[in-house]
């Protein structure tokens, strides 16, 4: 929601009609995209490490929880796991397996996660599918 601040002195009448605080949401950020293996539909959805810092894990911890928002409105409960030791190799657990059987996801479909600054210093994530069909990638209403 992208929202403006209108001037009071032009427009009186609309004062009480104006938010207090009007906030302004960034757009969505595409944090990763990712082609399906079988063992992310299987499994887990294994997740780039470098892609680590747009997710706030609190220090001592291994995992955050987070809601991604689906195309249609629903939200999912993720789980974003770290190995503890060496190579974090972060994976993606919770609701992913249900995400994936609900929507009639595919090995070489396309999964990408976003996210969104709602101007209050959260953080608001998404999430989409893509595949390919006659060689264009389409996004799936999911």
């Amino acid at each position: 929601m992208i929202s403006c601040a209108l001037p009071p002195e032009k427009f009186p009448f609309m004062a009480e009609m104006i938010p207090v605080a009007l906030t302004t949401a960034e757009p969505p950020f595409k944090i990763f995209s990712k082609s399906l293996s079988r063992t992310d539909l299987e499994n887990r959805l294994s997740v780039p490490a470098s892609c680590l810092h747009f997710f706030r894990v609190p220090e001592g911890s291994n995992q955050i929880e987070f809601q991604a928002i689906d195309t249609l409105g629903k939200p999912w409960s993720f789980k974003l796991s770290l190995r503890s030791g060496g190579y974090p190799k972060p994976v993606i657990t919770g609701e992913w397996l249900s995400f994936v059987r609900d929507k009639g996801v595919k090995v070489g479909d396309t999964v990408t996660i976003f996210q969104q600054n709602n101007g209050t210093n959260e953080c608001q994530y998404s999430i989409s599918v893509s595949r390919k069909v006659f060689n264009v990638l389409a996004t799936l209403p999911v």
